[in-house]
């Protein structure tokens, strides 16, 4: 690779870095005691945002929906972790679009015991057709 190519290469990155340091991170709200609404904002040029929902308890907390990029959910599952010690016990993916699921992994690296949640459709369509409607290009 050429000295210019591995410049443009660094720059980039480095770009890319930067922007995710830069995101603003999450908006908190307690909906009730125990109870987070957890906001995000845009996903750049996608013009979308996110929502999550918390629920804690003395027996683990409920996830109804994990967002729409890994890198969002793991910063909303950061704010949990400061919330409580308590593990994810469940995740709760309310549809198919994947703004509503596509952090559920994150969720499942950090509790493999985590239950996932979802209507048998939601599955479905989320390993069809979502995955075809989220392909680039």
């Amino acid at each position: 690779m050429s000295t210019s190519w591995r410049l443009v290469v660094c720059l980039a990155l480095c770009s890319i870095s930067l922007a995710a340091q830069n995101r603003t991170p999450p908006a908190r709200t307690e909906l009730a005691p125990g109870i987070f609404l957890f906001t995000t904002p845009s996903y750049g040029d996608v013009g979308l945002d996110g929502n999550s929902i918390a629920v804690t308890s003395r027996d683990g907390v409920l996830v109804f929906d994990t967002n729409g990029t890994p890198a969002a959910a793991a910063a909303i599952l950061g704010q949990i972790r400061a919330l409580t010690d308590r593990p994810v016990r469940w995740i709760v993916n309310s549809h198919w679009h994947w703004d509503h699921w596509y952090g559920t992994e994150t969720y499942v690296d950090a509790f493999p015991n985590a239950g996932v949640i979802a209507h048998e459709k939601t599955r479905a369509l989320m390993m069809g057709p979502a995955l075809e409607f989220n392909r680039p290009g």
